[in-house]
């Protein structure tokens, strides 16, 4: 698969100035009027690609500056309200936006310094540069990222090979209150992503539910990147009436394909309630459970080639190895536990695969012009296993699966993956399943005078041997906010469609995209039961509302419609798609793993 040249469907948008000059000169006419207008209007226009633009899709824009040296390494960190990297001479509208930016603690220097591939006196690798931007982009405080590469002038012949690098990030508002707006279960949480501008997350929630007049209390502590290493660490605890637990994390993934070690480590002890399984919807008995869990790994990637091209550098072997170990201090007896499902267990895993990673940046995916990370690549891994069962006795694991993706010039990008895996003894196969997914956007296009963009995904799961206990379901994000207690099986089929609508103009300045989301759905104990189940919909229409001038810029609305739903509260819900992300799993590899049955 290439990487085509597109045309980037843009459209111009009437000037809006007239109308803001209007509500200017009608502000005035009293002080709250003005006040009003200060607050939420900045008189600013937000920039668009030029009309009619051919856009190539680059996978590496820094190519051209190879091998030079790094003369000067500079930083700079904007401020989350009224700034732009894509445009560093912008600045705040108004006195509010300046306001929120005083009020923001910035990321400090050394945070954005310690999350690149280089350093001042480098030789330039434009592989090193593109990866260390898309890493800042990742971070969970940072809005977006731009590295800009300025050659040495001429004039001065000692430094002609050199070039001065630039770093510009912009920060997000670290600071998030939120709540579920639910009166049967209010609650209230705060999180700070960047706390004091160090990297550091905290997170708290404290609910109340009235029905069962318990209080909910959850919260987190985490840094991200320790010391450069991008090893990351988590603690988190929570405190219900269902379940109680506390844990702590450390996570170094395959960040980028010029990783070459990987690994975590994580321990948590849970008390919950163990629902025993039975055939109806009724629950007859509880009894509690008290279990750790602790997992670690390590994986190594080794360049197969050697040389410093892009595409020998992002092209990788990976092996990796993992030991999981679950112990029970507290659980119900053989006579209450029929199917055995708490059992002290130790899971050793190995794999080893190959992976090929490459990205490039796009637009207008579900951002408003913001720069978004596009995998292109593909994987392979195949993964073996010992389960070591206190009850069930020993079981071996195998499993395997390969994805790829990348760009069908005259159709758009897909994304395919598939994977298998299934525990067996030396009789029988248990507990084995079957997935694949497809993942497709198209080119930006149009209909009129309106930019379009369709997405969509086919994704089925097979299982086979399952236990009586196993199920999936089509509930939650995976149908739009479709939410059934009865209907499940063992087996499904999910094909959903999105399509997102540019509007070519604003209406009072703000930019609109509605989107309209469908989801069908068939679930079965079998394949052939899929096929003839009947067909489960989701209809949802939602809306993004961006506007450059209003201090928080962009809210997600939606609307869901489902005409059938047995065993569900309602068929209409209000927001059920509560965010939009590029559905594009990255090409790394993972830790070993057995394959999800979800």
């Amino acid at each position: 698969m290439g990487i085509p040249e597109v045309q980037a469907q843009v459209l111009q948008k009437p000037d809006s100035n007239r109308i803001y000059k209007e509500l200017k000169i009608k502000s005035n006419r009293s002080k709250f009027a003005k006040w009003l207008f200060k607050t939420i209007i900045v008189e600013r226009r937000e920039p668009q690609p030029p009309r009619n633009a051919k856009a190539v899709k680059e996978v590496d824009p820094f190519a051209g500056q190879q091998g030079k040296i790094i003369r000067t390494l500079r930083i700079k960190v904007l401020d989350p309200f009224g700034q732009s990297v894509n445009d560093t001479a912008r600045r705040p509208g108004n006195r509010y936006e300046g306001y929120g930016n005083k009020a923001h603690v910035s990321s400090k220097a050394f945070l954005i310094r310690n999350q690149l591939l280089f350093r001042e006196g480098d030789s330039l690798n434009a592989l090193d540069i593109s990866e260390s931007e898309r890493i800042l982009r990742q971070a969970p405080y940072i809005t977006d990222a731009r590295i800009y590469i300025n050659p040495i002038s001429k004039s001065n012949p000692s430094s002609k090979d050199s070039v001065d690098v630039t770093v510009w990030v912009q920060d997000q508002w670290s600071i998030i209150p939120e709540s579920g707006f639910d009166p049967t279960a209010p609650n209230l949480q705060i999180t700070d992503k960047n706390f004091l501008g160090l990297g550091t997350s905290i997170r708290q929630e404290l609910g109340y539910r009235i029905s069962d007049n318990s209080m909910v209390i959850r919260g987190q502590y985490g840094l991200f990147n320790l010391r450069k290493s991008f090893v990351s660490t988590n603690l988190i605890y929570q405190v219900t009436s269902d379940v109680s637990s506390v844990g702590i994390y450390f996570d170094r993934p395959f960040f980028s394909p010029l990783t070459r070690w990987a690994g975590g480590f994580s321990a948590v002890r849970t008390s919950e309630y163990f629902y025993p399984f039975t055939d109806t919807l009724h629950v007859v008995h509880q009894f509690p459970l008290v279990y750790d869990v602790v997992d670690g790994w390590l994986g190594k990637s080794w360049q197969i080639e050697s040389g410093k091209s892009e595409l020998k550098r992002s092209t990788s072997l990976v092996a990796g190895l993992r030991a999981v170990h679950t112990e029970y201090h507290v659980r119900p007896g053989l006579d209450t536990d029929v199917y055995r499902q708490n059992s002290n267990q130790t899971l050793f895993l190995a794999s080893f695969g190959i992976s090929r990673r490459e990205f490039y940046k796009e637009k207008y995916l579900y951002r408003f012009g913001a720069n978004e990370d596009v995998p292109i690549g593909f994987s392979f891994q195949a993964t073996a296993g010992h389960q070591m069962n206190t009850w069930n006795g020993n079981l071996f694991y195998s499993g395997a699966s390969a994805s790829m993706g990348g760009f069908v010039p005259s159709l758009g990008y897909f994304a395919v993956q598939l994977g298998y895996g299934n525990f067996y003894n030396k009789i029988n196969i248990h507990r084995g399943l079957v997935r694949g997914n497809v993942n497709y956007f198209s080119h930006l296009g149009r209909v009129g005078k309106w930019s379009v963009r369709q997405f969509a995904s086919l994704s089925s799961v097979f299982g086979i041997d399952r236990e009586p206990f196993e199920f999936v379901n089509l509930n939650g994000s995976q149908m739009y906010g479709f939410n059934s207690s009865t209907v499940k099986g063992k087996s499904k089929a999910i094909l959903n469609l999105e399509t997102v609508f540019y509007m070519p103009y604003n209406v009072l300045g703000f930019r609109l995209a509605p989107v309209l989301f469908i989801g069908l759905g068939k679930i079965g104990d079998n394949m052939e039961e899929v096929l003839n189940s009947r067909l489960y919909q989701a209809f949802s229409v939602g809306l993004l509302v961006r506007n450059e001038n209003l201090v928080f810029n962009t809210f997600e609305l939606s609307i869901g419609i489902y005409p059938y739903l047995p065993g569900g509260k309602d068929g209409i819900r209000l927001n059920p798609v509560s965010s939009y992300r590029l559905k594009v799993r990255d090409f790394a590899l993972p830790r070993p793993e057995v394959l999800l049955y979800e």
